[in-house]
């Protein structure tokens, strides 16, 4: 009965660690910074084509710069960023 346990323990400690690894390492291969294929060329990103009170959205380009991907009316940010200040400018 404790050698069964034992090994169950160990089979299961391993199993976590192997898990642990797999998902370190799938967060650091995708950064939210990173402009997929479809996003390299100066086309516009932004999905939303509508008007909201006759103000249309702004373009969403890439910038050409790794570390701030996009651009928007000449702002430059990442991912977070981006996500950050539309989150404030809503509130």
């Amino acid at each position: 009965m404790h050698l069964t346990l034992f090994y169950l323990l160990a089979s299961w400690s391993t199993f976590a660690v192997a898990s642990a690894n797999f998902l370190v390492s799938g967060q650091t291969e995708f950064t939210m910074g990173v402009l997929l294929p479809r996003q390299q060329g100066r086309v516009n990103l932004q999905i939303f084509t509508g008007a909201l009170g006759g103000v249309s959205a702004s373009a969403i380009t890439n910038s050409g710069d790794p570390e701030r991907p996009f651009e928007v009316d000449g702002d430059t940010f990442n991912f977070a960023g981006g996500f950050r200040d539309s989150r404030q400018q809503s509130l």
